[in-house]
Order: structure tokens, then sequence, then C-alpha cells
């Protein structure tokens, strides 16, 4: 079964699920709560449709509500997450530069990479900075780029 063939089930805090198949996934932009900064790169990086999993995850996670979901390999996942934290950041954002405004844990240096990657350009739109701190390198560094 391919991502795009895939039914996602979303599971909310309030044990709800959402079912979301690749028929009714829809453009970004019938998600009207996304700022303008957030299509334009959405569609500078070619991205045209949602995946299941982003059309079930992301408005749960605009509306605060803790969401567990499981999707394959290249269902689009972490852009699933990255929106809703650059949307929420614009909206609120962290009160000077020295505020952390989200924090995303991954267990390996390859994925926070990735992660990284697709959230830099969500965060130059919305104003913000992002930092990439792996294990294994000179703190000083890392806190330098803070």
């Amino acid at each position: 079964m391919s991502a795009s063939d895939a039914c996602v089930r979303v599971a909310e805090a309030t044990e709800t699920m959402a079912l979301v198949t690749a028929a009714n996934a829809g453009a970004w932009t019938s998600l009207h709560t996304l700022s303008p900064a957030t299509l334009a790169v959405l569609e500078e990086q070619g991205f045209e449709q949602m995946t299941p999993v982003q059309a079930a995850v992301i408005p749960q996670l605009l509306g605060h509500k803790d969401v567990s979901a499981e999707a394959v390999t290249g269902s689009g996942k972490t852009l699933a997450f990255v929106v809703p934290i650059a949307e929420l950041l614009m909206r609120n954002p962290p009160a000077s530069k020295k505020h952390v405004g989200a924090v995303v844990l991954s267990p390996t240096r390859e994925l926070a990479t990735q992660i990284m990657a697709v959230m830099e350009p969500f965060a130059a739109a919305a104003g913000l900075s992002c930092l990439l701190l792996t294990g294994g390198t000179d703190p000083k560094e890392d806190v330098s780029g803070l």
C-alpha cells in the first residue's frame, strides 16, 4: 500500500478517530486558517495537496488538541506537525529572541536534520529562527547559536 493510498487514523486525547483517505485529503487552501505566508511556502515547496495524515492532524493541532498519528514513511508526517508549529508561533510569537517557542525531539541526527530542513522555510516566512541541536557537538558552539 502506498502512502497516497493509505487511510490514516488519528486518535485525539478524547479517543475519537478521524478517518482520512487520499480522496478526501484536499488542497492546502481548504484549511482556511492557514496564513498567506504558510501557503506561500507550501506552494514554493511544491506541495499542492495535503496527504491523509496532514489533513487529519493539522486541524487538530491548530485546535490545540493532543494527537497521536501513525503512518508509513513518506506520508507527510513531518509537515503535519511543522505547519501547525509555524502557524501557532506566527499567531503568538515568542516574547523575545531568547524565548523558546517550540522544541522538537527526534530519535536520530538524520531525522533531526530532515525536520530542520522542512522547518527552516516556514520559520523564515514567519520571521522566526530555528536551531538544530544534536548530541556529539560542542555545547559552547550550540549555545553561541542561540
